[in-house]
């Protein structure tokens, strides 16, 4: 961990704070979401959530034989964990009031190689943990999965897609603070999935159902905001202002309180060139087998980093009276 200052300087404490924040929220965010565990019918099949968001079910095959032993050697004292959605979402609220701290910026400045493969699936965030200190962050590039059903025979993989929001003002767009930025996800992307795998005289099943949004805007005082549905669009025919569309029923917006730095005007800690937001789907998932009770894995998060520039705006009135 980076320290700066002297031991028990009040900054030295913040860095070694932020920097246990960071282990326990690593630590903590998979146990977040209920029931993304192995779960097993009868020793037939399991299913279970693997990397970013994929649920992979295999059929097991009935083997005799001793089972292996399970290995009682003592985890790596420094290893390389790749980051699930529901840690990446959480290290990002957990970051943003906390910017200018050393800690926190080892995430930062390891976010730019990530945004630049815009989150999607054959990229993955992973983190460096030695001895309970976070020391590095890394984007590890990959290939997309080939479909293993067709290779192995007993197994295959649910994705869940990386959420691919429409928002408004669109991406890029300089937002005036207090003005709000609707999100939404397309129908054609608001659907349930579902996969079947037949090995035999077993048939596993898993669907997943899109069932809310949870918006973060990256601003030192946002907090996460879960919305109902997939949002409603902003609607340039309606008479109404943003403000009152913001207030429809399924309307989902981001909200900025504070400018960003401005064009030409050099990026700090505490004014970024950018707000680093982030938007989640919710998925609920189910498997089972041989049309048996439908088992629950949990909520699962697939989630995508936003970034908003975002300016303030000065009325013709307040120019004219501060000209005077």
């Amino acid at each position: 961990m980076i320290l700066l200052g002297g031991a028990n300087s009040p900054r030295a404490i913040r860095s070694r704070a932020i920097g246990i924040l960071l282990v326990v929220a690593i630590a903590a965010a998979p146990l977040l979401p209920a029931d993304q565990v192995a779960a097993d019918s009868g020793g037939s099949a399991q299913s279970h959530l693997v990397g970013r968001g994929d649920i992979v079910t295999s059929v097991l095959l009935k083997l005799g034989g001793p089972r292996r032993p399970s290995g009682t050697s003592s985890p790596p004292r420094c290893a390389w964990t790749t980051l699930n959605d529901a840690q990446l979402e959480f290290l990002i609220a957990v970051i943003a009031p906390r910017r200018s701290e050393a800690a926190a910026r080892l995430l930062l400045d390891a976010l730019p190689a990530y945004l630049a493969s815009d989150g999607t699936a054959d990229a993955t965030l992973q983190v460096q943990i030695c001895d309970g200190t976070v020391l590095a962050f890394r984007t590890v590039a990959g290939t997309d999965p080939v479909d293993v059903q067709t290779l192995v025979g007993r197994r295959m993989i649910t994705r869940l897609p990386v959420p691919d929001p429409v928002q408004s003002p669109p991406t890029g767009v300089s937002v005036p603070v207090h003005e709000p930025v609707f999100v939404s996800i397309a129908d054609r992307d608001w659907q349930q999935i579902r996969t079947t795998l037949t090995v035999g005289d077993v048939t596993a099943e898993v669907r997943a159902t899109p069932v809310s949004l949870r918006l973060f805007s990256g601003e030192p005082t946002s907090t996460l905001e879960l919305c109902t549905g997939h949002g409603v669009p902003f609607d340039p025919q309606d008479p109404r202002s943003p403000s009152r569309q913001a207030r429809r029923t399924g309307a989902c917006t981001l909200d900025y309180r504070t400018a960003t730095a401005a064009p030409g005007v050099a990026a700090t800690a505490e004014l970024p060139a950018a707000w680093l937001g982030t938007v989640t789907v919710l998925w609920s998932a189910e498997w089972r087998t041989n049309g048996g009770p439908w088992r629950s894995l949990g909520l699962i998060p697939r989630t995508r980093l936003v970034e908003r520039p975002t300016r303030e705006v000065t009325t013709s009135i307040e120019s004219s009276s501060r000209g005077r």
